[in-house]
């Protein structure tokens, strides 16, 4: 999530960009007879597919040769909601000369499908462009995509010069050239920059993130690309927000630690031996550009160690880093705004910690990140330690981002994800928030295309699109890029939270206040198509227009609210909107929504141990007489009718400490240990299955569910399901559906028909849970059996596993009292 990331995950997976007719890699050479095919590939003639109304949309062909069987090129183009609004053909030496063109009679979002026709056929093809996805986790495995449509924006005008546009909203930079021409487009005031002190670890294969090295050596300092963008960004009016991270390898405590962790290279993510390296540093910074910056983020996601790539240090190390950081800020620039390193609400035991170590002194303003997000957690803590609460901003924010693998069930459309983005930041600004910095402009160069999450999953890798343009096979606008322009646009200077209302009809509004004029944002929560609602309806006055979310007029009499879409309502009478009833049960963060919603764990209760069960897994019990043996409840639930087994029974004990969780389940009665299930459905056979809630609420959100089973190969210990990490990014921690990489387990026979199960895992894999001692445990367990004729069912203490996924139907285990 900073500048480099673009590069360095890009270089990991060293990527192939194909054209069409181009074989993919990993596949088999094709035996098939030569068949004529499409060689080129177009473009449009407008930077990133985006043009203004008045414009002719053209696109020609940008690579190799139109062939001369070709006959002819036709192009439909289709809205948003699928309606074929424009659909042309042109002769190949039009194509060839002039391009195919279409001129937009409406602002909005468009797609455009070209198919093509061969001299002599009546039948016409579909113009596709291949693109190659190489897997993160195995670089010789690749799946071939084929991009059929592209996409157009359309705006009403061009967009306001920097200096007119609302400055509550920025943008985050990834890669900065690409970024400003799209921030111009959508209309972002000013730019959130990473200043790389110790670089982003890829300094040795590419070119730019060798001149991102801030400081290669002490005191020598590398400021070309830094002043080329920071002129890049004041010719385009941009003001900029910066931020300053990682730690040169000559200066780090572990230089040693070399090894990338998803995006920082080891060495970078602890303080310097010598404190005076950052002040120094800190110093060069803020005194070169202080004409030009005056908001300094110090760090970025600072947490518990092992629980963020950025920061594994602990909280004392970053307390005197951010008050040695301050301190030096404000002694060259003192009317400069200091901004803690953005976090999120997982991470409030770790502001607690600052807090307690007297860190609340030294910034500014409270950076949080993520999506629908509130300072209240931080203002409770604040409150708590005596400090007062500091004015707080998103510089992080992750509306749109979608998690591969932590999202389950359907994935959002393009519309869903354009709603709530709105929502997101407009909930921002009902609680208080000084300004938004969107993440990200262009989806990673990773191939991070909504489109190649279900490869992801094959692939078993984490991908997150978040940005409001695609980036394969080619820069275009998605519906989000196109609803942003539209907001932006409705925005006069500062934008003020005003109310929220919800209809009987299914409608809910918004409603805003942007150059003393009311604002709403008014969208059908139903499947049915209806008019606006009547309280709505009064308060449309002769001055107050109607503008659907891209950009359209609309007038307010017979328009249709449609499902799925959103509407602005611009200059509304504020004494009719007075009169309608405020809800406050729309714009709510995610922990507001399920503290309202939580369910308390209805499981049995018991105790768990606060001394290890074993030295390692893999070793004997530790006092295995004294242990807290847990030896029920349990309930036998058939699979396929079976009934329970003639003295098939366990028992188990569990541990909190200061290494991780320790496991052990002792079973008897399988007398018939089998275990062939498939790599993971090891709940097929004979196994383990364990489940914690990690987020202490009873919800769907917080499980994290294990599996463990004795396989041909050997013991594994799998996670099946994760908690979505949003955009957080956790040191040492294993995705879903797949192997425990901080954790292992042991399973061994003890007796006839008697096996023990020992499982020892990380803290750092039961993230988003961050322990604390003498806390409860919501947890529950399950023993499969299978005695080689199928799976007979298993037993369980506690719910809420195997017959549906429910941490409300979890136990309860505290902590046993100390002999």
């Amino acid at each position: 999530m900073f500048l480099s990331r673009s590069l360095c995950v890009a270089l990991a997976a060293w990527i192939l960009p194909l054209c069409a007719g181009v074989q993919a890699e990993g596949t088999p050479p094709d035996t098939t007879p030569a068949k004529r095919t499409i060689e080129f590939t177009l473009r449009g003639n407008a930077p990133y597919s985006w043009w203004t109304l008045g414009d002719v949309v053209r696109f020609h062909v940008l690579t190799s040769t139109v062939p001369d069987w070709l006959e002819s090129l036709t192009g439909k183009v289709v809205d948003s909601l699928g309606t074929t609004v424009a659909e042309s053909t042109v002769a190949r030496d039009v194509l060839v000369h002039e391009g195919w063109s279409w001129k937009p009679t409406q602002p909005g979002f468009y797609e455009v499908t070209f198919t093509y026709r061969e001299k002599g056929e009546r039948e016409s093809k579909t113009l596709v462009e291949p693109w190659v996805v190489k897997s993160l986790n195995d670089r010789t495995r690749t799946r071939l995509h084929y991009r059929e449509k592209f996409t157009i924006a359309v705006a009403p005008a061009g967009a306001r010069p920097a200096a007119e546009r609302p400055p509550q909203f920025g943008f985050s930079c990834e890669n900065a050239t690409d970024d400003v021409i799209a921030a111009n487009l959508i209309g972002f005031s000013f730019v959130r920059f990473w200043f790389l002190w110790g670089g982003n670890g890829w300094e040795w294969a590419d070119k730019t993130s060798a001149q991102l090295l801030l400081e290669p050596e002490r005191g020598k300092f590398q400021w070309e690309k830094y002043d080329e963008y920071m002129e890049l960004f004041r010719k385009n009016g941009f003001a900029v927000q910066a931020v300053i991270q990682n730690t040169p390898k000559w200066a780090s405590t572990h230089p040693e630690k070399t090894q990338m962790d998803i995006c920082v290279p080891g060495y970078a993510a602890y303080p310097p031996k010598d404190m005076n390296d950052w002040t120094n540093a800190v110093r060069a910074i803020v005194t070169r550009y202080k004409s030009q910056i005056r908001q300094w983020e110090l760090w970025n996601e600072p947490h518990l160690p092992g629980f963020s790539v950025f920061w594994r240090d602990t909280p004392e190390k970053f307390v005197e880093l951010l008050k040695s950081g301050y301190e030096t800020v404000k002694s060259v620039q003192p009317d400069s705004n200091v901004i803690i390193g953005g976090m999120t609400s997982r991470y409030l035991p770790f502001y607690r910690e600052l807090l307690r170590l007297g860190g609340g002194p030294y910034f500014d303003w409270l950076g949080i990140h993520g999506r629908m997000q509130t300072p209240d957690g931080f203002y409770a803590l604040d409150q708590k330690f005596g400090v007062k609460p500091k004015p707080w901003l998103n510089t992080e924010c992750h509306s749109i981002l979608v998690d591969s693998l932590g999202t389950t069930g359907p994935l959002p459309t393009e519309s869903e994800l354009a709603l709530r983005m709105l929502q997101d930041h407009l909930m921002q600004i009902k609680y208080g928030a000084l300004q938004t910095t969107f993440f990200c402009l262009i989806n990673n160069t990773n191939r991070f295309e909504m489109e190649v999450i279900p490869y992801s999953r094959e692939e078993r890798y984490n991908i997150q699109p978040s940005g409001l343009f695609r980036r394969y096979p080619q820069i275009e606008p998605r519906l989000v890029a196109v609803v942003m322009r539209t907001f932006l646009d409705r925005i006069q200077g500062k934008l003020t939270y005003r109310g929220e209302f919800e209809f009987p009809s299914g409608q809910k509004a918004i409603w805003m206040e942007t150059n003393n004029k009311s604002l709403i944002l008014v969208w059908n929560t139903t499947d049915k198509t209806m008019p606006m609602d009547p309280l709505l309806l009064k308060a449309i006055g002769p001055d107050t227009r109607v503008i659907d979310w891209e950009g359209r007029s609309l007038s307010a009499a017979s328009l249709p609210i449609l499902p799925g879409r959103a509407y602005w309502l611009t200059d509304a009478k504020a004494e009719s909107l007075k009169t309608i009833t405020v809800s406050d049960n729309i714009l709510i963060s995610k922990e507001e929504r399920e503290r309202r919603l939580k369910k308390e764990h209805t499981g049995p209760r018991g105790l768990y141990q606060t001394q290890p069960l074993f030295a390692t897994p893999q070793g004997p019990l530790l006092n295995e007489a004294k242990l807290n043996w847990i030896a029920g409840p349990w309930k036998f639930v058939s699979a396929n009718g079976a009934t329970s087994p003639k003295d098939y029974t366990a028992r188990f004990a569990l541990a909190c400490h200061a290494s991780g969780l320790d496991l052990v389940v002792d079973v008897s009665g399988d007398d018939k240990h089998h275990q062939d299930g498939k790599r993971g459905e090891y709940w097929a056979g004979d196994s383990l299955q364990f489940a914690i809630d990690t987020e202490e609420r009873g919800m769907s959100a917080g499980l994290m569910e294990f599996a463990t089973a004795l396989t041909k190969e050997g013991t594994v210990l799998w996670k099946n399901i994760a908690p979505s990490l949003a955009g957080d990014l956790p040191a040492k921690w294993t995705p879903g559906n797949q192997v425990v990489q901080f954790g292992s387990a042991v399973v061994e026979k003890i007796g006839e028909g008697q096996w023990r199960y020992k499982v020892r895992i990380d803290w750092n894999e039961l993230y988003p849970l961050v322990w604390k001692a003498d806390k409860p445990l919501y947890f529950s367990l399950l023993v499969n059996d299978n005695d080689g004729a199928g799976r007979l069912g298993w037993i369980e203490w506690a719910s809420g596993i195997g017959s549906s996924k429910d941490p409300s139907l979890y136990g309860t285990l505290t902590p046993a009292p100390n002999p």
